[in-house]
């Protein structure tokens, strides 16, 4: 999955979860950043690191739920509880 570096590096628990159509076979679609990266950021891929998934789910808990959704049930969705239905 597709993880803000900054969240990693600094510890900081993802506010933006999304999923997206995977590319491949190995790809799950899942992608999570902090949320307030910008455009630039994001745009770089020295700021974009692949994670595996199972990191994220023990890393912090509260995020399970999330990544246990239907691929088709779920677009993205903000800590918050906000979600963008497909």
């Amino acid at each position: 999955m597709l993880v803000s570096r900054r969240s990693l590096e600094r510890d900081l628990r993802p506010e933006y979860v999304y999923r997206e159509n995977p590319d491949n076979e190995r790809d799950s679609g899942w992608g999570a950043m902090i949320g307030d990266e910008t455009d630039t950021e994001i745009n770089d891929a020295s700021n974009v690191m692949v994670q595996a998934l199972e990191y994220l789910r023990n890393r912090w808990p509260e995020l399970r739920p999330v990544f246990e959704t239907e691929p088709r049930r779920l677009r993205s969705i903000t800590m918050s509880g906000k979600r963008t239905p497909e």
